[in-house]
């Protein structure tokens, strides 16, 4: 009796531990990226956003060109998501008369954060 209980209780810790390395492994990996600094090109200004990989397959990066807003949180002008393992996304607009710009950009997976990532503002008039 006593020799069952010894090996059912070893089993359990073994059990335990087992669970508890697959989990902090899974909750260890994350996505890196590069959310690069608006730029202007031909008349338009850009912003992109490199997601480095490989990582899981449904893995969706959004890109968003920001204007700063002195009276409040900062103002949406683009945004484009895609769907990739790794990879840049890039989206633009016309260059405004006078603005302060940033790339903002974060990589979700089953609808979690695995990466965020934004640039400083770059100023454009």
């Amino acid at each position: 009796m006593k020799a069952s209980i010894k090996l059912l209780g070893t089993g359990s810790a073994a059990l335990v531990l087992v669970m508890a390395s697959a989990f902090s492994a899974q909750a260890g990996e994350q996505a890196s990226g590069t959310a690069k600094l608006p730029y202007l090109s031909g008349g338009k200004v850009y912003a992109e956003a490199n997601l480095n990989g490989p990582n899981p397959v449904g893995t969706k990066l959004c890109v968003n060109l920001n204007a700063l807003y002195p009276y409040g949180p900062d103002v949406n002008l683009a945004s484009k998501c895609a769907t990739i393992n790794a990879g840049t996304v890039k989206v633009s607009i016309n260059k405004p008369s006078c603005a302060a710009l940033t790339t903002w950009a974060v990589a979700t997976y089953n609808g979690k954060s695995i990466w965020e990532g934004s640039s400083k503002y770059a100023t454009f008039c």
